[in-house]
């Protein structure tokens, strides 16, 4: 996105909204926008977007321009306050979304990033000691004379494997990423991931949650904004980032074209009960937007608590493995010595 961060869309968007109400054009309130921009990038898209507004295109056409910048939703929602003269509203609706979406996407990167620290800290230590340190405490080890055990034959082979293949194993571990990043970049192999990444035990239930989330938060703001049912559900379908909930939600759109209420079309292998049931509640008492904002809150309550649970069990865990790998890495270093010391 060039380099344009989704906060600076946000404040966009709602200052937008503040001179809209107070009766500023909006050529004119962009291209006050494009000289507050502090960022060069968003700055001279924002120039460019004054210019085409002021020569009398619809604002819409002209974010069309940027699809790198302004994703489909973003045009859309606009789009679709033009054509209800609802453009201020839509513009709420529009930094609402994106500002939800900017403080989720932080909270999940805040809380993930310490379990990653923690986990590439650990792997970095056993790779240098296994590498570095025990070579040469081999050394030390063989020279007392005593008979290795199987347990210390097995670790020092680990090391030597290592230290004497680093280049292969490096060159190996290249190429397997290259081979996967491949793999997955292709449309069997994203369905491939997408379906075993939501059955990785509890990390499944986290990511099918955050992607209920985001459904659920632009398909309602969608809707809020004027959009019909079954356009929204098909746009809301499309920015959904797993393949298998984007194409159980794709599946139901020609359904609900035909007139077919949303909850009973639901794959319940996908939606939990709780989901199927609000959107039932939704459509019998005529508030699916509502429903849809009280299922996008309560599951990024859920995903939040666990990842607070994960983190809050992960300390101890790593605590608990390193002990362990300590343990055994002394036994396999000092079991021999202790043994010749002993055996004199």
């Amino acid at each position: 996105t060039m380099g344009i961060s989704d906060a600076e869309k946000v404040n966009f968007i709602r200052n937008l909204a503040t001179m809209a109400r107070a009766g500023i054009p909006l050529g004119s309130a962009v291209r006050l926008e494009a000289q507050q921009a502090a960022n060069r990038s968003w700055r001279a898209v924002l120039t460019r977007l004054a210019e085409t507004v002021e020569r009398g295109e619809r604002f819409s056409v002209a974010l069309e321009r940027f699809p790198a910048v302004f994703d489909r939703f973003f045009v859309h929602i606009v789009r679709a306050g033009e054509t209800s003269g609802s453009l201020e509203q839509n513009f709420l609706y529009l930094a609402d979304e994106l500002a939800a979406r900017v403080a989720f996407k932080k909270e999940l990167m805040s809380a993930l990033l310490y379990p990653a620290v923690m986990v590439s800290a650990l792997l970095a230590a056993a790779f240098f000691f296994l590498l570095f340190v025990l070579p040469s405490l081999r050394d030390i080890v063989v020279s007392f004379g005593a008979e290795l055990p199987l347990f210390t034959k097995i670790v020092f082979g680990i090391s030597d494997a290592l230290s004497n293949n680093v280049g292969g194993i490096a060159l190996a571990l290249v190429f397997a990423a290259l081979g996967a990043t491949v793999f997955f970049g292709t449309r069997s192999g994203r369905m491939v991931w997408d379906r075993a990444q939501l059955a990785i035990p509890i990390f499944g239930a986290l990511f099918l949650k955050v992607n209920l989330v985001r459904f659920s938060r632009i398909f309602a703001t969608l809707l809020k904004s004027g959009i019909p049912v079954h356009e929204s559900l098909a746009m809301a379908g499309a920015s959904v980032r797993n393949g298998r909930v984007r194409s159980a939600i794709e599946m139901m759109v020609p359904y609900v074209l035909k007139g077919q209420g949303l909850s009973g079309l639901l794959d319940r292998r996908i939606f939990p009960p709780m989901y199927v049931q609000m959107m039932e509640v939704g459509e019998k008492s005529a508030s699916i937007e509502k429903h849809l904002e009280y299922c996008a809150d309560f599951y990024q309550k859920e995903v939040e608590r666990t990842l607070k649970n994960l983190v809050t069990l992960l300390e101890p865990a790593l605590l608990v493995i390193i002990g362990i790998a300590v343990l055994f890495l002394a036994l396999a270093v000092l079991g021999p010595i202790y043994q010749a010391v002993g055996g004199v």
